[in-house]
């Protein structure tokens, strides 16, 4: 059960990366469509099915998202994949640990229900049962950005920076066209922080936030050359971002001579 959340506008060949690429855009309305076009195509998308339940709990409609896929587990209660998608729909960390606890019991290499796991021990303060739970689901999946990213973030917060270095470096050369995980290896070395998110947009040339990521830290870095360079094609992947644009015609000024940076 999908609820129409706003007036939605009838797309054609939806899939998961248009409607990402469209709520990165501001339309939202627009991007549920899409996802709700996908999901009712492809039902087995867990990812779809993932990006409707974290939409609907970002915009106030956690209840919606813990009736719908509460009502997938009463229709499907021995498969993995609808407790899982409850755990993740529901907001109480004690019931949705259970859901995803019943997930590995009927599946006990479900790699999304671990990395759930994996999320409430963090943030129970867990950091051990937390990297664990990520280990196990990585063990199984290595596609999964979310749980790169928190097997990194743990690996942080108990002071194994080295340890978290190897971690996010596994996790692009994992998941290669994951923006999260460029962006988080680019905090992570800063002295190289141009050259990766470099490498991140040839390696992703549409991807607008690693455009905007790359031409920010050039100019925060001083980097004229390379500031002036991408800030035009990072404008053009987002017309809307007025400030963007300002901080592109300042750069392209000072790249140029026009005015004095020091």
């Amino acid at each position: 059960v999908f609820l129409t959340l706003c007036a939605f506008t009838p797309r054609a060949h939806a899939d998961v990366s248009e409607a990402e690429d469209l709520l990165r855009s501001g339309r939202l309305s627009i991007a549920l469509e899409t996802l709700r076009e996908h999901i009712d195509d492809a039902p087995e998308d867990i990812a779809a099915h993932e990006l409707l339940i974290d939409i609907l709990i970002n915009i106030g409609q956690a209840d919606m998202a813990a009736q719908t896929y509460g009502q997938r587990v009463l229709s499907d209660p021995g498969v993995a994949d609808s407790w899982y998608l409850m755990g993740r729909a529901i907001l109480d960390p004690r019931e949705s640990a259970r859901a995803y606890n019943e997930a590995t019991r009927l599946q006990a290499n479900h790699a999304r229900a671990w990395m759930g796991l994996g999320s409430i021990s963090r943030a129970d303060g867990n950091l051990a049962g937390a990297e664990h739970a990520f280990g196990i689901a990585l063990s199984h999946d290595t596609s999964l950005t979310e749980a790169w990213i928190g097997l990194w973030t743990v690996q942080l917060q108990r002071g194994a920076t080295d340890t978290a270095q190897e971690t996010i470096a596994r996790a692009v050369e994992n998941t290669p066209h994951s923006t999260e995980a460029w962006l988080a290896w680019s905090t992570m070395d800063r002295e190289n922080s141009i050259t990766i998110l470099q490498q991140a947009i040839a390696t992703n040339p549409s991807d607008v936030d690693l455009h905007i990521a790359l031409a920010r830290t050039a100019f925060t870095e001083e980097n004229m050359a390379v500031a002036a360079t991408i800030y035009p094609a990072a404008t053009q992947l987002a017309p809307e971002d007025n400030a963007l644009r300002i901080e592109g015609a300042l750069v392209v000024d000072i790249a140029a001579n026009k005015l004095d940076w020091t």
